[in-house]
């Protein structure tokens, strides 16, 4: 319990009956790139406030909150939800003020 207290999350693996299994290590893949969307995408258009939302394998529910809120209470206003992916440089943000107005 020590070395957890310290050292954070500790991979293992379970063999069973001798058996040797395949083993990935998580922390060599880039596992943001695999959840992020690959694309721009725009939900809720036409409506404001306006949001920029860099998806790091966020949930589809949370842009759907954002975008129908005023159904769920009428203090609250509809949003317009951008989302960009969460890979490579941040030079997207800046193409996006070319074709959305933030």
């Amino acid at each position: 319990m020590q070395i957890i207290r310290e050292t954070g999350a500790v991979l293992g693996r379970v063999n069973y009956q001798n058996e040797s299994l395949s083993f990935a290590n998580p922390n060599e893949t880039n596992l943001v790139a695999s959840v992020s969307t690959k694309t721009i995408k725009v939900f809720g258009k036409g409506q404001s406030p306006k949001i920029l939302m860099l998806d790091c394998g966020i949930k589809y529910n949370i842009i759907r909150y954002f975008v129908n809120v005023q159904k769920v209470s009428h203090l609250l206003r509809c949003s317009r939800v951008t989302s960009v992916p969460c890979v490579g440089k941040f030079s997207i943000c800046s193409e996006l003020s070319s074709v959305h107005s933030f």
